[in-house]
Order: structure tokens, then C-alpha cells, then sequence
């Protein structure tokens, strides 16, 4: 899950970028969201972190 977040950070960190000075669209929000959510859909977690979540939710 770590690595997820590191990776939506990194996507908002250049979206703010590229974006500062001008003036933010509907149509950047739109693209912003569905680059996150591609990339939530795609993540697979590394195995450690699998194992690891499962040791603290029992």
C-alpha cells in the first residue's frame, strides 16, 4: 500500500506543478481523477505488504 501512496503523491505533485499559474478546468480535475483511479485499479501489492496487513488484521 505503500507504494500506491508514493505513487498517487507523485501524480498530484506533478499535476500541481504543471497546473501552477494557470487556471484549473473541469476538464484537469476529470483528468487528475481518472489517472488516480487507473491507478488504484492497477496496483497489485508487493507480497510483503500482503503479508503484513494480514499479521495486524489478525
Amino acid at each position: 500500500m505503500e507504494e500506491l501512496a508514493k505513487k498517487v503523491d507523485q501524480i498530484f505533485n506533478q499535476f500541481i506543478q504543471e497546473e501552477l499559474g494557470n487556471r484549473l478546468s473541469q476538464f484537469g480535475m476529470k483528468g487528475l481523477r481518472d489517472i488516480v483511479i487507473t491507478e488504484i485499479k492497477n496496483y497489485k501489492p508487493i507480497k510483503s505488504e500482503v503479508k503484513d496487513n494480514k499479521a495486524i488484521s489478525k
